[in-house]
């Protein structure tokens, strides 16, 4: 799977990265998944993915394999 062996691998080496997750379908068959990423601060998200870093970061090679895309960003909620 490009993503495990590719993807996952480039995001890892990435400066202020904290975690990443890949979820995949419980069914057989799917093919939709989920890849989650936890970055230090929105800093570290803008060197590794560019002043569009509010768009997804899709390696050309790996279009041809994407029927869509979608990307959210969330924060922690502070606390009191």
């Amino acid at each position: 799977m490009f993503l495990r062996e590719t993807a996952v691998p480039l995001v890892a080496e990435q400066h202020g990265l904290i975690a990443q997750h890949v979820g995949v379908p419980l069914e057989d068959g799917g093919t939709e998944f989920v890849y989650v990423t936890v970055w230090r601060d929105i800093a570290s998200i803008r060197s590794f993915a560019g002043e569009n870093w509010k768009a997804a970061v899709i390696d050309p090679s790996e279009e041809h394999m994407l029927q869509e895309t979608s990307i959210s960003h969330f924060a922690t909620p502070e606390t009191d």
